[in-house]
């Protein structure tokens, strides 16, 4: 991973040195003036490609001269990427309660407590194939010359978000309106995907 910021109330600039090969990489950060007591230091990482199906490894951090280092590890995902089986080094790092973290995190998935330095964790990301579950009404109105059906959907999308729901007519018949979520989706340049709750109307 890549450092692409360092923020915080008393820092004033960092910069990551390059470790020739030689362990892992390092950053410097300054401060705007010299700092005692609690200090909060944000360090954005990136890893730059999908970490999609890829067998990743995420180590500790460690801070040159601290007498202690102990926190949390949290593993995050959005909607549509489950984690996949994850590998947790057990001499140092123990599985916590979500609901425990000293921050809320809605997005969180899993979470360890960490006492030393030196920790590593590995898992395998993966996307969540979609599933949907459809409830649907039909109703056939019969006239002179004409039968008009109407079909209302109630669907509920789980998995990954989908942009897209195709459904089959029956033989003989031909659609002349639709209308919903999906059908208002379709007429749009940026169609954004769907997930959870929703419904359509076809006539």
């Amino acid at each position: 991973m890549t450092v692409v910021s360092v923020t915080g109330a008393q820092v004033d600039d960092y910069r990551q040195m390059d470790s020739d090969g030689q362990g892992p990489p390092r950053v410097r950060v300054t401060f705007k003036e010299p700092v005692l007591g609690h200090v909060v230091v944000d360090l954005r990482l990136e890893l730059g490609r999908s970490p999609l199906d890829v067998a990743l490894m995420l180590t500790g951090f460690n801070v040159d001269g601290a007498r202690s280092q102990r926190g949390y590890v949290v593993l995050a995902s959005e909607q549509g990427v489950e984690l996949g089986e994850i590998a947790a080094d057990p001499n140092a790092l123990r599985e916590v309660n979500i609901a425990s973290l000293p921050v809320r995190m809605d997005s969180a998935r899993t979470a360890f407590r960490f006492g030393e330095p030196g920790w590593s964790l590995g898992f395998e990301p993966k996307r969540t194939p979609p599933g949907v579950r459809v409830e649907s009404f039909h109703l056939v109105t019969l006239g002179d010359g004409v039968t008009i059906g109407n079909v209302a959907f109630s669907y509920f999308i789980t998995g990954s978000p989908i942009d897209e729901f195709r459904s089959a007519l029956i033989r003989g018949c031909a659609m002349s309106s639709s209308s919903g979520v999906m059908s208002a989706m379709r007429s749009r340049t940026t169609r954004p995907p769907v997930y959870g709750p929703s419904s359509s109307s076809v006539v």
